[in-house]
């Protein structure tokens, strides 16, 4: 077999290949397609250090919602919530929250007032950082050029935070009752 032939062969099996991988995203309406360009997007370089940063965020901002929860939880309950059930909630999220949290659960619900508003500023601006991030790397998956200041950023990632968090709250108010 000659060089020119077996090219044209490898060139006629590559088409054949992309003409069927068409057909398949055709027959799965365009999830194949979309699988593939996730994927593609996930192997890029930098998506692993992204992916942590708002991993790492987010877990940041466990320890403020926690403190958040047991101060609200408290203003529902009275002061005389029980710390073992506290504990046993904690322990079910993350085995570690009960051993930090297990001591101070009391001091927690006695300072409810400060402890609330402290929580709730520091939750709004560590989980602001994953909506922040997010909003980067969004930008830069679609390839948007215009950036806004820092500022305007880290305020509508803050937004978002009390949005969710506003939203969540509210339905969580219901489930009591």
């Amino acid at each position: 077999m000659t060089a020119p032939r077996m090219v044209r062969e490898v060139a006629q099996l590559w088409q054949q290949g992309i003409r069927s991988a068409h057909r398949l995203d055709e027959q799965t309406h365009g999830w194949l397609g979309l699988l593939a360009g996730a994927a593609k997007e996930a192997l890029k370089p930098g998506s692993g250090i992204t992916a942590a940063a708002i991993a790492y965020y987010a877990l940041l901002s466990l320890f403020p919602l926690t403190l958040l929860s047991i101060a609200i939880a408290s203003f529902s309950l009275g002061p005389a919530i029980e710390q073992q059930l506290v504990l046993q909630k904690l322990e079910f999220i993350a085995p570690a929250l009960g051993q930090l949290f297990g001591p101070n659960i009391d001091i927690i619900i006695r300072a409810r007032g400060t402890v609330s508003s402290v929580a709730l500023v520091g939750l709004i601006w560590s989980a602001s950082a994953v909506f922040y991030t997010l909003t980067l790397t969004l930008n830069e998956m679609w390839g948007i050029e215009r950036h806004r200041p820092v500022w305007k950023r880290r305020g509508v990632a803050m937004l978002f935070v009390l949005a969710f968090v506003g939203s969540t709250l509210f339905l969580a108010s219901f489930a009591g009752s």
